[in-house]
């Protein structure tokens, strides 16, 4: 992950938008998740919008996982709506959404932010 991110604290969760051209790695994604956990724990807050353009992705199964238990090892009890544009979900999307979910994070994958913000349950926030 590049330090071409935007990250805010929202009144009740969390926004973090990715830069161009980010490319979703286990790597970037542990990086995310630390970045992520340091915010969390200083706002008390775990509900968080994760929003980009459309992502080059080279993955797989072994690395699908990896990128969701990586969040467990770091932030119990998180809320992420996902939201990216043009994005439609496949199988890979709803194995890490599995395991996610298994290990007590809540996911979903969205287009469109506003209902991302519902899901999360703050759609009266400011949208992104």
């Amino acid at each position: 992950m590049s330090t071409n991110f935007k990250l805010e604290f929202r009144g009740d969760y969390i926004y973090f938008r990715h830069g161009a051209g980010c490319e979703i790695t286990p790597e970037n994604t542990a990086r995310l998740w630390s970045v992520l956990a340091v915010e969390c724990n200083e706002r008390s807050c775990r509900r968080v919008l994760i929003e980009g353009q459309p992502v080059w992705r080279k993955s797989n199964w072994l690395a699908a996982y990896s990128c969701a238990t990586e969040a467990t090892n770091i932030i119990q009890g998180l809320r992420v709506a996902y939201c990216f544009e043009n994005y439609s979900e496949d199988d890979l999307t709803n194995f890490f959404k599995t395991v996610a979910s298994n290990r007590g994070i809540e996911t979903e994958f969205f287009a469109d932010s506003r209902e991302a913000l519902r899901w999360l349950g703050v759609e009266n926030c400011k949208s992104a």
